[in-house]
Parts: structure tokens; sequence; C-alpha cells
């Protein structure tokens, strides 16, 4: 590999470390040695704690409830349990505050503004819980696999990553792309007219308070706004939920020139997808939060800084997906940019 690229390689392994989170335990989960360890069933908490969706807790009903472990609040109906795990989450429990993965420390991601185990957010979840009164729900948002395809067993991501300085920093940047996600959806209905086919999603974007965003810098943006997908799930199948995946337009460029000032922090997308089955009837999946990190730069590679001799594949890496570059870890090269080095 030419040593340009070997620079390239360590500037991204760079980028990548200065995202996670600290080594240092969070000093709020040391009050309780079972307290946000993972976990299989309640014996594996202790006494005064239980196993919810793969992680110790205790379950409350106020903050009060959470006494004794130091940090914690009580998240209602536990949006972050229920984010991780896909699935619905019907208890509220005690977890820690946090604004960024930094605030957790190591071990720990920040997922719908409470610090969860790594190894938990990682896990797919138990889909069979998630069926709700609908007879449809939202799981996970996914990466592609390593021949760039999406599909049910493709891996979960818990949290997103997108650049928005590409294209808005006044040199006429080439990698201003929207922030578009696959989103993992599963089916219970069971009819022989259930096949449902979505059409549409809205997305609200919110701070990590889950205020509404107000898009209103330049022309005023609506927020939360429609966008249109397409994907066709069928029945349930006798061996539990039936699978589908929708593309989902949660970031338009024009909403990403104004997302500036939130580099280097976390925003949510609520996302609820629609769909009509083709006996006519409409559904409405139950919204989905998906925390996404904002960075300024952090995915763009001046183009004017690399060698013609490099190639693809040592720029972006072996089997590394260039849709919807510049979001998720996808490097994009701005090949308008002529700034020095």
């Amino acid at each position: 590999m030419p040593d340009f690229a070997k620079t390239v390689l360590a500037l991204l392994l760079v980028l990548a470390g200065a995202a996670c989170a600290s080594s240092e335990p969070p000093s709020n989960l040391m009050g309780n040695t079972n307290w946000l360890s993972s976990c299989e069933e309640d014996d594996d908490c202790g006494d005064e704690l239980s196993c919810v969706c793969g992680v110790c807790t205790r379950q409350c009903s106020e903050t009060n409830d959470c006494a004794g472990l130091e940090g914690a609040a009580c998240d209602e109906q536990s949006e972050a349990l229920a984010t991780a795990c896909g699935s619905s989450v019907e208890m509220s429990v005690c977890l820690p505050e946090c604004g960024n993965d930094r605030d957790c420390g190591g071990g720990y991601e920040c997922i719908a503004t409470h610090c969860l185990p790594t190894e938990v957010v990682a896990g797919d979840g138990d889909v069979a819980t998630g069926c709700g009164p609908n007879g449809a729900f939202t799981a996970a948002i996914l990466a592609p696999d390593e021949e760039c395809v999406l599909s049910a067993d493709s891996r979960k991501i818990p949290t997103g990553l997108y650049d928005v300085s590409s294209g808005f920093d006044g040199e006429g940047g080439s990698c201003d792309a929207p922030y578009v996600v696959a989103v993992l959806l599963y089916s219970c209905l069971q009819g022989i007219n259930d096949t449902l086919q979505i059409h549409s999603a809205q997305v609200r974007l919110q701070d990590i308070n889950r205020s509404t965003i107000a898009f209103d810098r330049f022309t005023p943006l609506p927020n939360p706004f429609l966008v249109t997908s397409n994907t066709a799930i069928f029945p349930m199948r006798d061996d539990g939920p039936s699978p589908g995946v929708a593309a989902v337009e949660i970031i338009p460029t024009v909403y990403a020139e104004q997302l500036d000032g939130f580099d280097g922090q976390q925003l949510l997308a609520e996302i609820q997808l629609f769909g009509t089955t083709v006996g006519d009837v409409d559904v409405e999946l139950e919204p989905f939060v998906y925390p996404i990190r904002i960075c300024n730069g952090c995915l763009t590679l001046c183009g004017a800084h690399l060698p013609p001799e490099l190639s693809a594949e040592e720029i972006y890496g072996e089997g590394v997906c260039r849709d919807n570059a510049s979001a998720d870890d996808r490097i994009c090269v701005d090949s308008s940019c002529t700034t020095p080095p």
C-alpha cells in the first residue's frame, strides 16, 4: 500500500477513535455491581434488580425509585431499551442519562439519551415481542454487508453518523448526499390479503432532549416532514413475524445545511412508517427513534490531497459501499476540493 494510502488509513482510524467513548468507566455505574450488566434472566442481576431486554436494571415510576443507583433517571417506557432491542418495552426502568457516548464511558453507548452496555446495544433483540396492536413494527436500522446487500440478517446499527459539511462550506463540495437509512420492519398480519405495502414515512428531527428542531435559518422547512418509501412485506410466517427492509431519507440535504451547529452532538430521528395492505387496510407503525451523531468534515476527504495513483480500494477500503457516502463511516472524496493541505 502506498505511504499516502497508509496516511489516509491512519487518519480514518484517528477519526473513528475520536468518536469512541472514554476508556474510563462512568462513576455513576459504580454504585451497584450488577446495575447495567448484561443478563439473560433475573437471577443474573441479584435481589434488587431485574433483567430487562438483556440488561440488569430496576423498574420505576419516577426518578426517586432509582435511589441508590447514582446518576440514574427513570426512563419512561424505556425508549433506550426499545431502540437497542428492536422491540417494544412497556415498562419504565432506571438508566443513567447522557448526551453522547463520552458521558457513558468505555463499554457503554448513549442510546436515546440513556447509557446502555455495548454488548446489549449490539444484540439482535426479541422481535416476537414487538408486534403490538398495529400488526407491524419497526425493529432496527441496518448496515449493508460486505457485498453491499441489505437483508433482515444484515448487521444492525444502534446509532448513526452523518457528515453535514460536504457541499455546504463554500467550496462547491460534491459529497452533499442526503442521509438515507435502511429500516428493518416486521409484520404480524396473517390474512391472505395482508401483504403490507409501505409507501411513506414521517420523520421528526429532535435534539437530545426530544425537542423538535426548528429549521428556520434560511427558507423555513417543515419538521416533521413526509418522505416516500417503498417495500412490500408478506404476511406473518409460521416461524414468526415476516421481515422487510425499507429505505427512508431521514435527513434531506436541504435540512443538513442547518445542522452544522450540531457538530459533535447527537440528534434523534423519530421515524413513523405508513402502509396499506392489499386488502386496502391502512397500517400506521409506532414511531421508532434513531440516534444520529452529527459531524462537520469527519467523513470527507479533499480530492486535491489524494495522489492520482491511489485506487478506489485504497481510498475507500475493500468491500465498502460508496452509496450514501458521508454517512455511517462511509468516506466521500470531494473531487471539487482544491484547498491546500
